[in-house]
């Protein structure tokens, strides 16, 4: 793992923690450009949004790496994430909440549902900061990560290996340590990045193939709803038609 990302996380808890407010919030015009029928643009929420010739708009949340947030952007999104905590029953804290010790060692990892329950959780999670500023998605942690990991050529298989896989998802959680080495992890804001980076590479395998966009095995049937949750496995394997009707795409590392 990079030190520089791991040093990030750090950033991130402790900006939490502090409540630090890091520039205000603005808006941006932008006047679009045209390729062929289709003009793109960003819209006020920040997504990035293709528009055909009939001037039906298409729209897709952007999530970036944590380093290629600006200053403003992490602002915004630890002040999201604050206010949503500080509501009356809060929904962001009921969220968090889901991941009891019991719930954890019940049905939510060492099966297939590990992939798409945290897709749908993350999406939740992002739907409430985004009731507080429509412009904040949660951003991804970028930890290294082996590139035979794309190799894989069967769902279970990459599930396995992303779950458990030495440098992987339980290794990350243990390496930022503290409250991320349990099971409330969830009560670390670490923890969404954290997942977001997984589920972005998960999309990633996805896009390989149409047989892996579709792939999906567990203990739970890809039509069934998961625990705790409103979506089943299959409302989540298409990024461009998320529940809501959500399109989410991620963003390369800058550099990349």
């Amino acid at each position: 793992m990079r030190t520089k990302q791991l040093s990030i996380a750090v950033v991130l808890v402790s900006s939490f923690c502090s409540n630090l407010a890091l520039g205000m919030p603005h808006y941006t015009d932008f006047n679009g450009s045209r390729d062929g029928y289709a003009k793109t643009y960003l819209d006020d929420c920040g997504r990035s949004c293709v528009e055909d010739e009939d001037g039906a708009a298409t729209c897709t949340r952007v999530r970036k790496e944590v380093d290629d947030l600006s200053p403003r952007e992490w602002g915004r999104y630890l002040r999201a994430f604050t206010a949503a905590l500080a509501e009356p029953e809060s929904e962001l804290q009921a969220l968090i909440d889901l991941y009891t010790p019991a719930f954890f060692s019940r049905g939510l990892h060492n099966n297939g549902a590990f992939l798409p329950w945290h897709r749908w959780y993350l999406l939740q999670v992002e739907n409430v900061l985004q009731e507080q500023d429509c412009r904040v998605t949660i951003p991804y942690f970028d930890w290294e990560h082996e590139a035979a990991i794309y190799d894989h050529d069967s769902y279970d298989s990459l599930r396995n290996r992303l779950e458990h896989g030495s440098g992987l998802h339980d290794s990350v959680h243990c390496l930022v340590g503290g409250t991320m080495c349990s099971a409330r992890s969830s009560n670390d804001p670490v923890f969404f990045s954290h997942h977001a980076n997984i589920d972005k590479i998960w999309s990633e395998w996805q896009a390989l193939s149409s047989d892996n966009q579709w792939a999906h095995t567990g203990r739970v049937g890809v039509d069934r709803r998961m625990p705790r949750s409103t979506a089943a496995p299959g409302d989540v394997l298409d990024m461009t038609n998320l529940p809501g009707g959500v399109q989410i795409a991620y963003d390369a590392v800058s550099g990349n």
